[in-house]
């Protein structure tokens, strides 16, 4: 026992630490781009080819994908146990090989471990670098000597650099000019390519079966050489390049905007992966960061703007502190209880055992240390102590060990309703997965110890009672007069068994209080339950009479309860512009914010995140001090405030209260139907069918055959250019020789080509120099040169519309994804009843391979019921542990009748004290589930075991013979989750288990000495 205690402890300092669990899913999620493109043509260009490609890499469990405008996401899902660092490896062998066969206007895929629904991103560091020089250089400089040794360090999973933009070479020409030298813009840039382009011809291959690739590239040392360069002009002429064009080098336009506390610098931020611990790495970086301070040059300054690890670690000291005062008290509960230094020691030594075997079992099991795994060990330091105070006190009065069935089956019951969590579905059990699995292997460490350990060092100080000492005459009258007068209470209870059963069921509450004041169509619940009498003078006493516990809970806490993070308090400000807005108008209205934030009292930082000129963020965080305050409250009314002078803008406000929102008519449809299927237009038809069998109905007036998935989508809208086919052929144009004259007019979305300059490869865009930046008119009305030299104006060609593109195309498995939605204007019900009547239709008649489902809300019956299954399979696990513990069918009934009573308790913590029920509840919940039938178990275990002369006498003692270790292990719990109340209700999770706990398990004391006894007494015989 004491070798497995140290090699635990040895173990310990080698777990994960993070402030979370890592519930993602082992999955990759890859983003490109295609600007300005409509998700049909992002779905064909980027996600198609990349979902084909991605297809063949084994231990893939499922791919989805997300075409949207411009933008494409697909999400790959691999085997819970694959090796990640390797799947991303394959994944990025696979794009290298693939991306230079796609659009050469495709942005090169980035690859992250995320799943594509994660939240935003926090930086785990973020360094300001300021130095007297231009951004372009500070930006060169940090990436040389900084960004690319941090990028080495394992479990760093991204390093970025904002604030300033890489440099690129502008040659600025005009048409016009181009003509009068027999040369088009198409035959200027091919010159410019082969005469300074990288180029890759191809590869030379050994007789030794090497291979190497064969570069030709053209370095140049400044750009004077280039303006200097000769040209061929036509005729055999030669010219210089700058007698052409204007060349000079340029900050590469700005397409995000990234500032912290409103200053412009350059930021490195450095990001962690998932289930790394973070506070060693971050350790490390600034180690690292410390190393390489010295290599930069003169007059560099780098300041830790940023340290995201500040609150996990201030989190895990008061965590550690308050198991500490948790441990603390436990022993001083002992003391005062066993007034005994020896049983002291026994116990403390137990707990040390059972502690070191526990983070042996955590880092066979890999379980990662974080709040949610410490508030199960801290709960187990109460588990712990309760089966050796059981144990301990059995050897006390008997020395044998009849008492190892009764520990064991107790501690199976916590382990059934503990476990009972793997059974939710994996969004429901996320946090409370590894609670449940720490307070196990906790529980099954203990067991080991309290029926192995305890006993042998207990012979050990040899603290039995002796056969022969009896209790003085006075002791042994009080106990006599304490029992009778309990069987008295009992006897009378007993009597009045059918009383006590309704108080029961009308403490614990029934659901009367769930009936609708009205039915349609049906006229008997109207005229009765339904009618305004009963309403209206009846139900506000029959609910409250016959609602009980239940009622308060459901009224009081569970309809403003919620899931919480236990992350540091941040305050969230989102602006959405429409399209067609630039970067530099949402700038302006950010900028505006972040001015206003300036100076405010209690905030600490403030990091803008501009991402184009439709979306901008802000992530407002505050000082310990104020955290938990009414300041984030007061700054968040102040925004909703100022947000309304903003015209046009929508805003989303969320962190801390109820979120804000001004966006108007984004509702989803309340009937919809996911329908799937292989071939696009096919499914797109068959959605068609099923909108016209729908609007045959008079109550449904449109249908939507191409809804959206989410609230987060909406279609976009675009300008079109329709080229007219008639005017083309009219002046013998083709379609592809007027898109490339089009290209010249507008802004290059990617570098025509990269030049080597002073041994560094630049990007290089080549422009027109009257309309660097063309507007609509001047597009649509500036001469445009075809590669023959023939102008073009193309307003007269094309007509310029505005479209609303499509919605996002999703596709699982390469499967398309279509949502079909509708409104019924009448009964729900109805409109249901019609829905699954023509999808039985459509289920006849659509093709092989496609489906269509209905998609349903948040509350479905289907949950109830998987919920309503949970506790079925608790109730079942404990009739089974108890049906073989007891060799009985009737014994483990009054068992489990005490699980659902001992919730009054809980429901009345809650309700009573108003509290903010959280997955701490949740997490309450099952433990007063298990734990509540410890109790009894001991009691019927001890009653089994006494002589059967008088069946009521035997229940008696069983009871009062248990009543102290009962009261004890009840009492150790309870005071080992005290200091986790002391936070106060902010406190995410913690003060929700902890009140949750100790009202449930105080209430069950009191049904396994009151209640127990009444159903386990058999009448008087007359």
């Amino acid at each position: 026992m004491r070798s497995l205690q140290a090699l635990g402890g040895c173990s310990f300092p080698r777990l994960p630490v993070n402030l979370q669990p890592d519930t993602h899913p082992p999955a990759l999620t890859i983003t490109a781009s295609l600007p300005n493109n409509p998700p049909q043509a992002v779905e064909q260009e980027v996600t198609a080819p990349l979902e084909n490609a991605f297809s063949s890499i084994a231990g893939l469990k499922s791919i989805y994908s997300v075409s949207g405008y411009g933008s494409s996401i697909i999400e790959l899902t691999f085997d819970r146990h694959a090796d990640m660092a390797v799947k991303k490896f394959e994944v990025s062998s696979v794009i290298r090989q693939i991306y230079p066969r796609l659009n050469p206007l495709v942005s090169f895929p980035e690859v992250e471990q995320r799943t594509r629904r994660s939240g935003q991103k926090n930086a785990l560091l973020v360094y300001r670098i300021n130095a007297r020089l231009a951004p372009y250089r500070i930006h060169q400089v940090a990436e040389e000597i900084l960004a690319t040794n941090l990028r080495q360090i394992n479990g760093v999973n991204e390093v970025t650099l904002s604030g300033a933009e890489r440099l690129r070479l502008t040659i600025a020409t005009n048409p016009m000019q181009l003509r009068q030298f027999n040369l088009t813009p198409e035959s200027f840039r091919n010159q410019l390519t082969r005469e300074f382009g990288t180029l890759f011809p191809g590869a030379v291959h050994t007789a030794a079966g090497e291979k190497f690739t064969v570069q030709f590239s053209h370095t140049l040392n400044s750009v004077d050489e280039l303006q200097n360069a000769p040209l061929s002009v036509g005729n055999g002429n030669i010219i210089p390049l700058k007698k052409l064009a204007d060349v000079y080098l340029e900050e590469d336009p700005p397409r995000q905007l990234f500032r912290i506390n409103g200053r412009n610098a350059v930021s490195l931020s450095i990001y962690a992966d998932n289930n790394v611990n973070r506070l060693a790495l971050a350790a490390k970086v600034k180690d690292v960061i410390t190393e390489l301070t010295p290599r930069l040059p003169q007059g560099f300054e780098i300041q830790l703007d940023v340290d995201d690890t500040e609150f996990l670690s201030r989190e895990i000291r008061k965590n550690a502190t308050r198991s500490s005062l948790s441990l603390a008290l436990l022993i001083i509960f002992i003391l005062i209880s066993y007034r005994n230094r020896t049983y002291l020691l026994i116990l403390f030594s137990g707990i040390l055992v059972s502690l070191g075997i526990t983070f042996l079992l955590a880092s066979l099991f890999q379980i990662s240390i974080h709040l949610y795994t410490i508030a199960g060990l801290t709960v187990s330091f109460g588990l712990i102590m309760d089966n050796a105070i059981v144990v301990m006190d059995h050897l006390y009065r008997r020395p044998d060990r009849k008492i190892a069935l009764a520990v064991l089956g107790a501690t199976l019951t916590t382990l059934t309703a503990l476990l009972s969590v793997l059974f939710l579905p994996e969004d429901e059990r996320a946090n409370l997965t590894e609670f449940s699995i720490i307070v196990c292997l906790a529980l099954a460490a203990s067991v080991a110890t309290a029926l192995f350990y305890t006993p042998a060092i207990f012979a050990h100080f040899r603290l039995a009672k002796a056969s022969g000492q009896m209790l003085t005459y006075t002791q042994l009258r009080k106990r006599v007069w304490a029992l009778n007068l309990y069987g008295k209470l009992i006897t009378l209870l007993r009597r009045y068994r059918k009383t006590v059963w309704a108080l029961l069921i009308l403490a614990f509450g029934l659901p009367f209080f769930f009936l609708p004041a009205s039915l349609p169509d049906q006229e008997w619940y109207n005229q009765t339950i339904g009618s305004s009498w009963y309403q209206e003078k009846v139900r506000p006493y029959t609910d409250k009479i016959t609602g009980g516990a239940l009622r308060l809970f459901i009224l009081k806490v569970y309809e403003r309860s919620g899931y919480r993070e236990p992350e540091r308090t941040r305050l969230y400000v989102y602006a959405q512009l429409p399209e067609g807005h630039t970067l530099n108008d949402m700038d302006r209205i950010m900028q505006a914010t972040e001015n206003f934030l300036t100076g405010i009292e209690g905030v600490e930082n403030f990091v803008t995140h501009i991402y184009s000129g439709q979306h901008a963020s802000i992530s407002i965080t505050f000082t310990p001090t104020a955290e938990r305050s009414a300041i984030p409250y007061q700054l968040k009314a102040k925004l909703i405030a100022r947000s309304l002078d903003w015209g046009g803008v929508q805003w989303n406000i969320f962190g801390v209260g109820q979120g804000f929102s001004n966006a108007t008519g984004d509702n989803l449809p309340s009937f919809r139907v996911e329908m799937t299927g292989y071939n696009y237009r096919e499914l797109e038809r068959q959605a068609g069918i099923l909108a016209n069998k729908l609007l045959k109905h008079k109550r449904i007036q449109q249908v939507n055959i191409d809804e959206r998935l989410s609230w987060d989508e909406k279609a976009s809208e675009q300008w079109q250019l329709n080229l007219s086919h008639t005017q083309l052929q009219a002046s013998g144009l083709k379609e592809n020789e007027v898109l490339n004259a089009l290209q010249w007019l507008g802004e290059r979305p990617t570098p025509d080509l990269h030049i080597a300059l002073n041994n560094r490869f630049i990007p290089v865009y080549i422009i027109n120099q009257n309309n660097p930046q063309p507007d609509i008119f001047t597009l649509l009305n500036s001469p445009a040169a075809l590669g023959t030299g023939r102008l073009i104006l193309p307003g007269k060609l094309s007509v310029l519309q505005k479209e609303k593109t499509a919605s996002a195309i999703h596709k699982k498995d390469r499967q398309y994804i279509r949502v079909v939605g509708f409104e019924y204007y009448g009964s729900s019900k109805f409109g249901n009843e019609f829905l699954d009547e023509k999808l039985a239709e459509m289920k006849n008649e659509m093709p092989v391979g496609y489906t269509a489902k209905k998609l349903s809300w948040i509350w479905t019956w289907d949950k109830v019921k998987r919920q309503y299954g949970l506790l079925l399979i608790l109730f079942a696990g404990v009739f089974l542990i108890c049906a073989v513990l007891f060799e009985s069918l009737r014994q483990p009934l009054l068992i489990l009748g005490i699980i659902p009573f001992s919730f009054i308790g809980l429901f009345l913590t809650f309700a009573w004290f108003e509290l903010y029920f959280d997955q701490g509840g949740y997490a309450a919940f099952f433990l007063v589930g298990g734990l509540a039938v410890n109790a009894a178990i001991f009691v019927i275990n001890d009653f089994n075991s006494l002589p059967r002369k008088n069946h009521n006498r035997a229940v008696l003692k069983a009871v009062a013979g248990k009543l102290r270790p009962v009261m004890l292990t009840v009492l150790s719990t309870c005071m080992g989750l005290v200091p986790f109340l002391l936070g106060g209700q902010h406190e995410v999770f913690w003060y929700a288990l902890a009140a949750g706990t100790i009202g449930g398990l105080i209430f069950s004391v009191l049904l396994v000495v009151l209640v127990l006894p009444v159903w386990m007494f058999k009448p008087a015989r007359v």
